[in-house]
């Protein structure tokens, strides 16, 4: 597993459709392989590859058998090194991800979700971090050139900046050596410094966007939180979230409600914290049948407001801890998970033993603690909450 950052808040300003081509393009083809021949090589060898990248890293994923990781792994530095950006690959590229985009505009979730991001998101037009209205993003894609996404390659690729975990029977000496020749002297242009997501008080607003949605339609509620990984609530509010409606827990109240529920219809919640910046969230979020919105809504405002005065009991926290513990454990069972996981350690500075401590905090964990914890931060009040569908 591989990440390759770049840039900064200054020079990555007006460049975030040219980095995107840039980081997505590198797997269609390199100057001695097209697309189809990368695809077939990596075949042969076993390898299961991603590579993608946009304004701010390329990420690269790659599972392969030991005997064949250095023949990959040769490959691999190809598409990294010495990207075709072939006019041809480019276009057909461009073409796929303005029809893909421009399905948003009949998709609810993404109507939905990207009303929220334009509304808690206040940052100008051109900031690498700017959310923009679907018509702002078609014409972006549609005006991005070959030079732009050529450019954006040479002013900001290179290994100064960048993250490796290898997992499994591997030589460290030979992987290091392996590593210092084929990246040790590609340097990147452009200095690095992490993008700040800076946290920001947003009043809250209840909007219902009514459009001929193809599907299902879509509701999501979100309160902006300032905090990290590190904050001593941090675990209690996961836990909480996890209780109310993780999308992954069949048994929490939001699933307990919804899961025989004839027309389909399901809410789910989160709690997301940043592991560097003082950025937090609480979201609640569901599809479903666009003339079932008031149904909806009042379950919404029912189990937050539950969610905030009843606390939990001792089995509903027993469940979910032991739930949570047991995803955790399968994270470290699959060495393509586990390098993922390790990887994003490394820049944020975490190590497994930051895990076993937080686990240890999530076992320690009592109903009075969650409560207190989401009494103190979750306010239904300061939730805006965003709805689209046929209304």
């Amino acid at each position: 597993n591989m990440k390759f950052r770049f840039g900064n808040e200054q020079n990555l300003m007006n460049r975030d459709v040219a980095g995107d081509f840039a980081g997505q393009l590198l797997i269609k083809g390199t100057q001695h392989r097209n697309g189809a021949e990368l695809e077939q090589v990596f075949k042969d060898l076993g390898a299961n590859v991603n590579v993608t990248g946009n304004v701010y890293s390329a990420s690269v994923s790659m599972e392969v058998e030991s005997e064949n990781l250095y023949e990959a792994l040769n490959v691999l530095q190809e598409v990294l090194r010495e990207p075709a950006y072939s006019k041809d690959e480019f276009e057909a590229h461009k073409q796929e991800i303005l029809t893909i985009v421009g399905d948003f505009k009949d998709d609810a979730s993404s109507i939905a979700g990207r009303r929220m991001g334009q509304y808690m998101n206040r940052l100008p037009a051109g900031h690498p971090n700017y959310s923009g209205s679907l018509e702002e993003s078609l014409k972006a894609i549609g005006a991005v050139t070959l030079d732009e996404t050529k450019a954006f390659y040479k002013d900001f690729y290179g290994a100064s900046n960048v993250e490796i975990t290898v997992v499994g029977n591997v030589d460290r000496a030979e992987m290091n050596n392996w590593l210092d020749t084929s990246f040790g002297d590609w340097e990147s242009p452009s200095p690095f410094k992490k993008v700040a997501i800076p946290y920001e008080e947003i009043p809250p607003i209840r909007e219902s966007i009514s459009f001929p949605v193809k599907a299902k339609a879509n509701i999501g509620a979100r309160q902006n939180l300032p905090m990290s990984q590190d904050h001593p609530d941090y675990p209690a509010l996961l836990l909480g979230a996890y209780i109310l409606g993780n999308p992954a827990y069949q048994e929490s109240r939001l699933a307990n409600i919804y899961n025989d529920h004839p027309d389909g219809d399901r809410l789910m919640s989160v709690f997301f914290s940043d592991p560097i910046e003082q950025l937090g969230g609480f979201m609640v979020f569901g599809n479903f049948e666009s003339a079932n919105l008031k149904q909806i809504e009042e379950v919404f405002d029912t189990e937050v407001a539950r969610f905030i005065s009843e606390g939990f009991t001792q089995e509903e926290v027993e469940g979910a801890q032991a739930h949570w513990l047991a995803s955790r454990e399968y994270l470290r069972t699959n060495y393509s998970r586990l390098a993922s996981h390790i990887n994003n350690g490394l820049f944020s500075g975490r190590t497994l033993q930051w895990d076993a401590d937080l686990e240890n905090r999530m076992r320690a964990l009592t109903p009075e603690d969650i409560s207190n914890a989401v009494k103190r931060h979750i306010k239904p009040e300061a939730m805006s909450v965003i709805s689209a569908g046929r209304f």
